[in-house]
């Protein structure tokens, strides 16, 4: 079996947009916190992130003036 995929979407306007998929990783999940909490910051936390998986399973979000990815609960 091959590594997990996961999806980055972002949502700005009311629709979520995929920005990409990847193969998971602990070093992409910390790189996806960065570059993502500096883009929710900067745009007065009105931009959403969220990470599904193969299923399209919400794992994480970052939403809300958070400064990182929270799981969701049972997930991620």
């Amino acid at each position: 079996m091959g590594l997990a995929r996961i999806t980055l979407m972002s949502n700005a306007s009311g629709s979520w947009a995929v920005l990409g998929r990847f193969d998971d990783s602990p070093q992409l999940r910390a790189d996806l916190d960065a570059s993502c909490s500096t883009l929710h910051y900067h745009s007065d936390r009105r931009t959403h992130f969220k990470i599904v998986d193969e299923q399209g399973n919400t794992l994480a979000t970052l939403r809300d003036g958070a400064t990182q990815f929270e799981a969701v609960k049972g997930r991620g």
